[in-house]
């Protein structure tokens, strides 16, 4: 399966309770931003951004941070994680988190994978990371599918998404992140992944996606 970001925008304009989009960023914006973390942004994140400048999806499960203003941001989160003593890899630029507050990150070397995309626990140790995602879009169609599933009545951005109607009649439990990542994100080396389990470090990233 693979999705495009404008067939993830047609799904979350047809659930427009389930989410809460900003004005996108423009490529002077985005410019600027790179310029203040001294790296350049890869091209799908770039995409989301000129779309939304800051997402929260789901109802919160999945937030990404806009590039400036109050709380953590784009341009920020890293740093400020790192003076919390997060030991976020210099592998790993941190876009937002999930509703428990895990940062999520895209993992920025080259690798066999379009865009992996990395959690990274609340474990305080080298070894607070796992690989949830081979790219930022598939990572994108996951979550969004998850969460149509669990908050039902979304039969529309469901059907554009082209979740098959196998996965759709699963309950809505744990195993239906590890069904989703399989349909969607088939390279996925563990589609179970779960960085309280995993506990891998960035070398161990490294290796999976070379």
């Amino acid at each position: 399966m693979r999705a495009t970001l404008n067939k993830l925008i047609e799904a979350w304009a047809l659930s427009p309770s389930l989410h809460n989009m900003q004005p996108g960023a423009s490529d002077d914006e985005l410019d600027r931003a790179e310029r203040t973390l001294g790296q350049g942004f890869p091209e799908e994140l770039r995409q989301l951004y000129r779309y939304s400048n800051g997402l929260r999806l789901c109802c919160g499960s999945v937030t990404f941070d806009p590039l400036w203003g109050d709380g953590l941001t784009l341009t920020s989160a890293m740093g400020q994680l790192r003076e919390w003593r997060w030991p976020i890899p210099e592998e790993v630029l941190v876009v937002g988190a999930n509703g428990g507050g895990d940062p999520y990150g895209v993992w920025l070397p080259p690798s066999r994978f379009p865009l992996p995309v990395v959690q990274i626990g609340a474990i305080f140790k080298p070894d607070c990371l796992t690989l949830v995602a081979t790219d930022l879009v598939l990572f994108l169609v996951v979550v969004t599918a998850s969460c149509l599933l669990c908050q039902g009545d979304h039969f529309g951005a469901l059907e554009v998404l082209r979740v098959p109607r196998r996965l759709r009649a699963l309950p809505t439990d744990g195993n239906l992140i590890t069904e989703l990542r399989r349909w969607a994100d088939p390279q996925l080396p563990n589609p179970a992944a779960d960085v309280y389990e995993d506990r891998l470090a960035a070398d161990d990233i490294s290796w999976m996606v070379r």
